[in-house]
């Protein structure tokens, strides 16, 4: 849907003040109503009209916030007061972006079995047909016709369902064979639809971190396949094309319908939530702890030393001639002193 690429962009506006930012986050805030519009077409529950209501609402605070004067000409030495004006309760949209996703897993898993359902009555069908006169034969044939038919509406819409979601969604079998994805997923791993269709779970994901986790829950699910629905939730590093490995909470469901047991595997990319968190609590120059970051582990520390009742060692280093330097050899010289004295430390 985009929301992950619109709050990324938002935040760097706010943080940097640069107006490529400002540009690529009006661009994903229209990425983000189109692709409302299109989920709005489908035939929606109540529950699932409220989710979307919910996110529509949440957007709208937000493109109100990025075009409020009061952040386009705001300097940006006070990000904490900065961030206060920019703020934005988006608690329930992350809510109705979860509801939508069971909306999924529950229209696929009722596309699977309606489909088990329409295959077993045409079965029962033919068997019938033989024995009865040509005239049953092909209204046999029709009813099957329009069976099928129907089954390519519902994979549509399902497929419709999985294009419109944010994360990478990847539908396997047992034994790991990869049988569709959609195209945030092509975007993500680099991967086409014919090289995806080629491929297994394991070509995604490295053996070395958190392999053995990832397949022993997997395999966890092989041996209890009365778990018709189960959802696991772990940190795996996949892989992309070009060998550059991204970490990804990934959550898989279990469906079980005649031809066997298969998953719908949905990947989180977290390396946009991880780089807002670094320059949150990072300083820009130096890449050491920023100031609201040292005040919060000061605390943290403090809270442990009177609890644990343990002596706390606290280095204050005061550079001396500093602003000699500055003035002598420039701003320039300054800041190399900084950053070579956070090395050094």
């Amino acid at each position: 849907m985009g929301y992950g690429g619109f709050i990324h962009n938002f935040k760097n506006f706010v943080l940097r003040g640069e107006q490529i930012y400002f540009i690529r986050a009006q661009q994903e805030l229209s990425s983000i109503y189109r692709s409302i519009d299109k989920f709005s077409q489908f035939e929606l529950s109540e529950k699932e009209s409220q989710s979307i209501d919910t996110i529509r609402n949440t957007v709208d605070q937000y493109a109100a916030k990025l075009l409020n004067e009061s952040i386009q000409d705001k300097s940006r030495e006070n990000i904490a007061k900065l961030d206060k004006i920019v703020e934005v309760d988006d608690t329930q949209a992350e809510q109705a972006l979860d509801v939508l996703r069971m909306s999924l897993h529950d229209s696929y898993q009722r596309t699977m079995a309606s489909q088990a359902l329409h295959t077993e009555e045409v079965t029962i069908f033919i068997k019938l047909g033989a024995y009865f006169l040509s005239p049953i034969v092909c209204l046999v044939a029709l009813l099957n016709m329009l069976m099928l038919w129907f089954m390519h509406q519902l994979l549509k819409e399902r497929t419709a369902l999985i294009e419109v979601m944010s994360d990478s969604v990847i539908y396997y079998d047992k034994g790991g064979r990869i049988w569709q994805v959609n195209d945030v997923g092509q975007k993500q791993f680099g991967y086409s639809k014919k090289e995806f269709i080629k491929m297994t779970m394991a070509d995604l994901l490295p053996s070395h971190f958190n392999g053995a986790t990832f397949l022993k829950q997997v395999k966890h699910s092989f041996n209890h396949p009365q778990l018709v629905d189960t959802e696991r939730d772990t940190c795996v590093v996949g892989v992309h094309k070009n060998g550059t490995k991204k970490r990804y909470r990934i959550s898989i469901t279990t469906i079980l319908n005649g031809d066997g047991q298969f998953y719908i595997a949905v990947m989180h990319d977290l390396s946009e939530e991880q780089a807002l968190l670094e320059k949150a609590h990072l300083d820009y120059l130096t890449g050491v702890y920023n100031r609201r970051q040292a005040y919060s582990l000061l605390e943290r520390e403090l809270a442990r030393l009177n609890r644990y009742h343990r002596p706390l060692a606290i280095l204050l280093v005061d550079l001396d001639n500093f602003k000699p330097l500055n003035d002598k050899e420039g701003h320039l010289a300054g800041d190399i002193a900084l950053k070579e004295l956070c090395i050094f430390l």
